[in-house]
């Protein structure tokens, strides 16, 4: 899966917003999972810094989904450890602190993930695009503090990754349709109809084009 070029700079080709560069950096991280039901990326930022990334993906050394499969359970992949986990593990392994700190992610967070966010002390998580819409995700986000802003809505009406890698599946299918042969037979009418109209060229005058 290739990453996508999101296209989402404001007015007149302008340079992204920083939700957009954050957004679109969450998304280059989900182009490296290897969980075949689904890509997904996050990236933990602080004082617009970027502090850790994460996508889901197998443990170190374990087996990886595109190879051997999928392990669901209860409609879930267990193989795979989540985007947002693998941030806050990272940041942890490499001794940064995230507290106060904002997440931009593909996709709502599960119930487990949001709790993981609000223990390591995540003021605000940006999302665009939905995996699961459990209700316990919110319960969870104000009780612990934790703003969520969804980016795919107005004001900032970003797209999310999914529907990104819809709208390029559909450019690469227009692209592959085979093109119109040219009725040559029907230009010659037309242009011979056009000079007899035009330039007053009686209808015995013979008009040709040639072709390959």
């Amino acid at each position: 899966m290739n990453y996508l070029h999101t296209g989402l700079a404001s007015k007149d080709n302008m340079r992204p917003s920083w939700h957009e560069y954050f957004l679109d950096l969450a998304i280059k991280a989900a182009t490296r999972s290897t969980c075949t039901r689904a890509h997904h990326g996050a990236v933990i930022v602080r004082d617009k810094n970027v502090i850790s990334t994460g996508y889901n993906g197998s443990a170190p050394g374990a087996p990886h989904c595109d190879d051997v499969g999928c392990e669901v359970e209860n409609f879930h992949c267990q193989r795979c450890l989540h985007a947002e986990m693998n941030a806050i593990i990272q940041a942890a392994k490499n001794g940064v602190r995230t507290k106060d700190a904002d997440m931009y992610v593909t996709a709502l967070p599960c119930y487990n993930c949001i709790k993981a966010i609000a223990n390591a002390g995540i003021y605000t998580v940006y999302y665009a695009g939905y995996y699961t819409d459990d209700p316990r995700v919110y319960q969870v986000a104000r009780e612990a503090g934790v703003r969520m802003v969804d980016l795919s809505q107005p004001p900032f009406n970003l797209k999310s990754y999914q529907e990104r890698l819809n709208e390029a599946e559909m450019q690469e299918e227009t692209t592959d349709e085979p093109q119109d042969t040219p009725d040559y037979d029907e230009l010659c009418r037309k242009m011979k109809e056009f000079a007899e109209n035009f330039f007053g060229i009686m209808p015995n005058v013979r008009v040709e084009v040639e072709h390959d």
